[in-house]
């Protein structure tokens, strides 16, 4: 990856602004003894040069130290009349660095910001509440404080950790049981609200009122308060009389917090301790909120307690200002706002970093936008735009947003699958705006695009073209007024082609970044057209005069082994199946990129062997005349005027070739390379997300699952040895249940659709009971007539189906009724689907069919009250900013070639630049916090490594190096991952496990043994509600935990623990296994701490045995196992003469003296 440009020297360095603060002087005197900062001392904010003043207002705002200001302005220390521009780089106010301080001065209220700062109040006040508008349940909730200090969550929780067997196979351990019950937090108001006084009358706000407030204090006083251009005050309304001037005595403040302390002592107090909670004071990042995606929406949620809130419904008011239609805002125009971000300059890294930021935001905020619009118009609050068509052609404009459904209503899918073929080609729209997106193209605009599926529908919302909805005749069409019109590509596939120079001279250089051929396409009338990308895909000129690309489904290839080999084979491990419902397969873009680097690689060899140039790592190769381009239209099907068109399968076309040799490198290469992975234990996968994650980082697409489990199979190589067979059988394991679920989800999906929302529930409850509980007979409530007629068995029978179909594979038949497991089915079930079910422990009881229909309902396991919401699943076009990433990377490389300073200065600066890009709470800003607490950990340990062995050192760590790269600074930043990935990615998302895995690695190196084994016990829970016991990676897991209670001087629990791990290995992996063999070394030294020698021997003659058989004598752990082997022997000669000597003597024996045991791995 090539290294980011270097920035100019203004922009490389941060530096500290001083800000002074302005007095406080309605501050009671016990403020500070509270823990609440007192008259603040000057606040020190570190900030670079390319930021304003405007970007710290919200800083400022956050702070412990700024919170309770309200409006206000920046001025110079000598002169704090004139306030400062707040929209100019810091680099120009600041033209010395001992000027580098500004104060913060009171400037009169207006309306908007007065009710900015009663935002603030309530979101303070009522941050830990549950908001009944939000769209998900314990959104972005968090336990890794409740995971290392559950004492603290609930005080019956143990205060030391230990082993106490494994943890109960509940899917209520999804959150931990100090954290079952939401905390409660003190209320610092009775009620707080608008007053029925509003708005103030003409004469008042000729007076300077611009609000008023309603406040029950806890002392059980009713105020009412005046939001004034000079600041908050007491009035002397009632709730009967307005007297809105000020009441006698009452102070005015300039915050309405400060007024609150020096009017409530209560809400002072219950102020404090909310100020000064311990989990968001142990754990800052979990009560960030998130603002730059969509929280993780866990699949158990806690019911929420509703709590009566005046200002709740008043809060649209708050934020917008509207009391009516016509002082309401309009709605935003997308389209403007992402267009000209993206026309934003980025030649410089301050331009490129602003631009990623505001698109990143705007990304998030449309993606919001459309999540809350789907519900409202599928509920049929928005009136279409085409009522009187069919409902699966209805289109909706909704908040300056296009909505419409991922059905083919206007058959344009027929000869490619219709509905089945539309709703994967929407799918496929988001990722070719996401490929064209990365690329960065100049000239070309894009939609925003995002795809919502939500209960059985998929719908696209998109941003709007200017012009696309008008209608004027073009002799009368000004560059104004003018429709958007086609102007480059296919109107109905090839029908209509048309072509514009200017359009094209934009596309040739996309087309070459995406791997694509220019190549022709004949229209209806026989006349060939030269285009760069897919004939569907549209070039159209909007009424703004921007140049827009449409339709990107088929910004890839066909797959064309795919089409040869599957479209209507037999099953694998079976026999005949139906068609494969569509012809959208695809190449995936990670495929077509690993395919071109692999026949580069290719070309560059056979060039080498040309010149007779052996190769090595530094050779260097001219490749400029390698030119490999893959036909985006070679072997699609359409029909032209009703006629079927023969595909392009010209073998003499390069092109064509290319797609052809591209689908047959990822069967014959790809995934036998994959499968490979897998068998030597450089491949794994937890769950269904990660197999997805690991098959789509390698160009896989998921339509290859049946393949995939096939070859993962034990018979399939009798060459490969019982533990790889066992990494294999995971990994089908994985693979089958990713297939079962896969399948039934379009199997509900069917059932949802049209069922309206009151009976979603029940129809969702039953559905499950047919999955997991395989005694369910029809008919389950009367109200869910959708489902009525489903049974257990003509579900199982849909869901086989569906598998031979869609991934060409048969199910072993006794799969769902024995061998599923059925808490991590239904957990991967309800996650795809959005479902949120109430928490509780959901293990499928069997239920008899010959009960009564009342005695089968309570036993059946899911009722529809346990079904508590349904989130929309969103796929947004949002791309990923190579700007920081290649910031970072560079940083890594710099420091792993032992440039320490560089290295570190580059990493920290792309720590920085992901928080600004990202925010703080973003998955990939916790990737980054994690690369770099790996990065420092292990370099932390090398260095003692080093030391102990006395090896020639390093040179002396930087300054930089040597504060920055330390275990703390790793645990603090791997801690914060741990969070961030909680709360973005999900409680127990692969992600999230591996990060509490690493955490648990730091924390014992720093000596923490408590801290780590709670961090280990959480992965033993997460291990079991993603898979089961016995996966492969649990041996590893068990043998950790062991080590951790042995570090506690508890040798015969950590005995216990390293005997369930040995008996895992075998189970796994079999007696003569290798990955036995390390166990039985490792549980030899934990029978020789706990005084078993005898039994010590024997386990590591065992492991002496097996090292010799795979690794030979002369290997060093077999050498090593023959060193300890002896050193036992010897051991047991010495005690047994002890022993001898004690007996002649007639004295009592004595036990085996303490040994230490060097343990290695």
């Amino acid at each position: 990856m090539a290294a980011p440009p270097d920035p100019p020297a203004e922009y490389a360095q941060t530096f500290e602004l001083l800000l002074e603060l302005p007095p406080r002087p309605l501050l009671p005197k016990n403020v500070k003894k509270l823990g609440l900062p007192d008259t603040p001392a000057p606040l020190r904010i570190a900030v670079t040069p390319q930021e304003t003043l405007s970007d710290l207002r919200a800083t400022i705002h956050d702070s412990p130290e700024g919170y309770w200001l309200g409006a206000f302005s920046f001025c110079r220390p000598g002169d704090k009349t004139r306030a400062v521009d707040e929209w100019v780089e810091l680099s120009e106010i600041f033209a010395e660095p001992e000027e580098r301080t500004l104060c913060v001065t009171h400037v009169p209220y207006n309306e908007t910001e007065a009710r900015a700062h009663i935002q603030r109040l309530r979101d303070l006040l009522t941050g830990g509440q549950a908001d009944p508008s939000a769209l998900t349940l314990d959104a972005g909730i968090s336990v890794q404080d409740a995971v290392v200090h559950p004492e603290a969550w609930a005080p019956d929780e143990p205060s030391t950790a230990t082993w106490h067997g494994w943890p109960p196979e509940e899917t209520c351990a999804l959150l931990p049981a100090a954290a079952r019950k939401a905390r409660v937090l003190p209320r610092c108001v009775r009620t707080m609200a608008l007053s029925a006084w509003n708005p103030p009358p003409q004469p008042r706000v000729l007076q300077g009122d611009l609000l008023y407030l309603h406040l029950d204090t806890l002392e059980g006083e009713s105020l009412h308060m005046t939001a004034s251009v000079r600041g908050f005050f007491v009035n002397r309304s009632t709730g009967r009389r307005f007297d809105p001037r000020l009441r006698e005595g009452a102070p005015v403040s300039a915050s309405l917090f400060d007024l609150l302390y020096a009017t409530s002592p209560l809400f002072l107090q219950n102020f404090a301790a909310l100020f000064n909670d311990p989990v968001s004071t142990r754990d800052y990042f979990s009560a960030l909120p998130v603002t730059n995606m969509l929280p993780s929406a866990p699949w158990l949620a806690r019911e929420p307690k509703h709590d009566a809130d005046l200002m709740r419904s008043q809060t649209a008011f708050l934020l917008t200002g509207a009391t009516s239609s016509d002082t309401l805002d309009s709605s935003r125009d997308w389209n403007e706002e992402l267009q000209s971000l993206r026309e934003l300059p980025r030649s410089t890294l301050a331009e490129r970093l602003m631009r990623d930021r505001a698109l990143n935001r705007l990304h998030a905020e449309l993606t919001l936008a459309a999540t809350r619009a789907v519900p409202r118009i599928a509920a049929g609050g928005v009136t279409p735009m085409n009522p009187s068509d069919e409902p699966e052609t209805h289109m909706y404009l909704f908040n300056n947003l296009f909505i419409s459904k991922g059905l083919d209503g206007v058959h344009v899918y027929d000869s490619a699958g219709g509905d089945e073929a539309a709703h994967v080609a929407v799918s496929k729209d988001v990722q070719g705006v996401r490929m064209v997106s990365a690329a960065d193209p100049q000239g070309i605009s894009l939609l925003g695009t995002i795809v919502v599926d939500w209960l059985g529908e998929r719908w696209v919302v998109q941003s709007i073209v200017p012009g696309l909805f008008r209608s004027v005749p073009e002799q009368h069409a000004s560059e104004e007024t003018a429709a958007a019109a086609v102007a480059y590509g296919g109107v109905e596939g090839p029908e209509t082609i048309h072509t514009d120079p200017a359009f094209a001279s934009l596309l040739a250089p996309l087309a070459q970044r995406l791997h694509l051929a220019q190549h022709t396409v004949q229209d209806a009338h026989g006349k060939e057209h030269s285009l760069a990308m897919s004939v569907d895909t549209k070039g159209l000129r909007g009424a703004d005069g921007r140049k827009y690309l449409l339709d990107l489904s088929r910004t890839c290839p066909l797959d064309a082994a795919w089409l040869e080999h599957d479209m209507d084979s037999a099953v694998l491990e079976g026999s005949a199946a139906p068609h494969y419902p569509h012809r959208i397969v695809l190449l995936r873009p990670e495929l077509v990129e690993q395919f071109w680097q692999h026949r580069l690689h290719v070309y560059a060899r056979e060039k080498l062997e040309k010149q007779g140039i052996e190769a090595t790592p530094e050779t260097r190769v001219d490749v400029a005349d390698f030119d490999l381009a893959l036909n985006p239209d070679a072997l699609v099907a359409y029909k032209v005027q009703g006629a079927q068109v023969v595909p392009n399968k010209d073998l003499g076309d390069p092109s064509v070739q290319a797609v052809l040799d591209a689908g047959a490198f990822m069967r014959d290469v790809t995934i036998p390379r994959l499968v490979a992975d897998v068998a030597a234990g450089a491949a794994t996968a937890a769950d269904g997300i990660a197999l997805s994650q690991q098959m789509h980082a390698r160009g896989i697409n998921m339509r290859y699952l049946g393949r995939i489990a096939h070859l993962c199979q034990p018979s399939f190589d009798t060459d490969r040895g019982r533990g790889a067979d066992a990494l294999l059988l995971a990994f089908r394991r994985v693979a089958l249940q990713e297939m079962v679920v896969r399948a039934a989800k379009h199997c509900l999906r069917a059932h949802l659709r049209g069922v309206d929302i009151a009976h979603a529930g029940a129809c969702i409850a039953h559905f499950a009971n047919c999955l997991l509980s395989h005694a369910t007979s029809a008919a389950p409530a009367q109200d869910s007539t959708a489902c009525a007629s489903l049974s257990s068995a003509t579900l199982a029978e849909a869901i086989h189906q569906q598998v031979r179909m869609r991934f060409r594979f048969e199910l072993p038949a006794t799969y769902l009724a024995q061998d599923a497991r059925k808490p991590q089915l239904l957990r991967a079930f309800a996650i795809c689907m959005g479902i949120q079910l109430r928490l509780r422990d959901y293990l499928p009881a069997s239920a008899s069919p010959t009960q009564g229909t009342k005695e089968r309902a309570q036993r059946l396991p899911f009722q529809p009250e346990d079904v508590l919401n349904v989130v929309p699943v969103v796929k947004s076009a949002a791309s990923k900013s190579a700007l920081v990433e290649e910031a970072f990377e560079a940083g890594r490389i710099a420091f792993t070639r032992g440039e320490c300073e560089l290295g570190t200065e580059l990493m920290l600066e792309g720590i920085g630049f992901h928080e600004q890009v990202y925010g703080l709470v973003h998955p990939e800003t916790a990737r980054c916090y994690a690369a770099f607490a790996s990065l420092a950990h292990s370099y932390v340990m090398e260095r003692a490594r080093q030391k102990d062995t006395d090896k020639e050192q390093h040179a002396k760590d930087s300054p930089v190096a040597a504060e920055s790269i330390t275990l703390e600074a790793a645990q603090r930043f791997q801690q914060q991952a741990v969070t961030i990935s909680e709360r973005t990615l999900g409680l127990d998302h692969p992600d999230t496990m591996t990060q509490y895995m690493n955490l648990a690695v730091i924390e014992r190196a720093l000596g923490k043994v408590d801290r780590a084994l709670r961090y280990q016990h959480r992965v033993l829970v997460l291990w079991q509600l993603l898979y089961g016991r016995d996966h492969p990676d649990m041996v590893h897991t068990l043998s950790f935990i062991a080590l951790l209670v042995q570090a506690q001087r508890e040798f015969s629990t950590s005995l216990q623990v390293y005997l369930l791990a040995y008996d895992l290995s075998v189970r796994l992996f079999g007696k003569d296994s290798l990955y036995t063999g390390n166990m039985a070394h490792e549980l030899s030294q934990a029978h020789t701490l706990a005084g078993d020698l005898k039994e010590a021997i024997r386990v590591e003659k065992e492991a002496s045995r097996i090292f010799e058989s795979h690794l030979g004598s002369g290997d060093a752990l077999a050498q090593e196992s023959h060193r300890f082997l002896s050193s036992l022997t010897s051991s047991a000669v010495r005690l047994a003469k002890v022993k001898q000597e004690q007996a002649k003597q007639g004295a009592p024996a004595q036990g085996l003296p303490s040994a230490r045991a060097r343990r290695t791995k």
